[in-house]
């Protein structure tokens, strides 16, 4: 750790302990991923009843993530937040060794709220609902190399299903847009999506694929 800063007080008048942590160039090691080499500065107030992280800002090369939260009921913690995410494609790849991740940078923000469920499973409790946008995706597979622009979609997490609404992107010269569920991601998991595609360019496809390219510019 590099340019380690904390700092905390004590308001007797309000009951409330105020403080901060900041460092740079800190660094997570963890087997089988990539060192994370990261900067952190967290903002903190807490009395007896409430504890709020008014600022959490971690910066991880070209991703960052910005968060605030609210913990009351210690007894039986609830938790609320919001976030703001910026997460790189190619970033992640190498820390988590995934090639085939696709390159590009995913736009996240929501809020999310933690209360621990009756089946005992820790994502169970968990609660989001939250927007997705990217401005362009690069998806390779062996040799195919495809884009995918003016991402956008809604999403959200609750009971352990997540749920992806109103998904539309631009591909191949047209429109792609879909749905999906993913019931019980803590156990025995399923999916189900539903996705369109129109307005495509042959062209555009052959090219991609890397067919020879025909004179027409025909569309699906």
């Amino acid at each position: 750790l590099q340019e380690v800063e904390f700092r905390a007080s004590f308001n007797s008048l309000l009951q409330k302990y105020s403080g901060r942590l900041a460092y740079s160039d800190g660094q997570i090691v963890y087997s089988g991923l990539q060192p994370i080499r990261h900067g952190l500065d967290i903002q903190f107030d807490a009395t007896r009843t409430l504890f709020h992280l008014t600022q959490a800002k971690v910066i991880c090369g070209a991703s960052r993530i910005n968060l605030n939260a609210t913990v009351s009921n210690y007894s039986n913690p609830a938790i609320d937040g919001q976030y703001d995410a910026i997460l790189d494609g190619k970033q992640m790849a190498e820390i988590f060794h995934i090639e085939s991740l696709p390159t590009g940078q995913v736009h996240a923000t929501g809020k999310a709220h933690y209360q621990q469920a009756a089946s005992e499973l820790f994502i169970d409790g968990i609660t989001l609902d939250g927007n997705l946008s990217s401005r362009q995706l690069i998806v390779r597979v062996n040799a195919v190399r495809g884009e995918l622009n003016t991402i956008a979609a809604q999403y959200s997490l609750a009971g352990g299903d997540v749920v992806l609404r109103d998904l539309h992107a631009n591909l191949l010269g047209g429109r792609l847009t879909g749905q999906g569920t993913m019931k019980s991601i803590g156990g025995d998991s399923h999916t189900n999506v539903n996705a369109a595609l129109s307005g495509v360019s042959l062209e555009q496809a052959e090219r991609m694929l890397g067919a020879p390219t025909s004179k027409s510019n025909a569309a699906l």
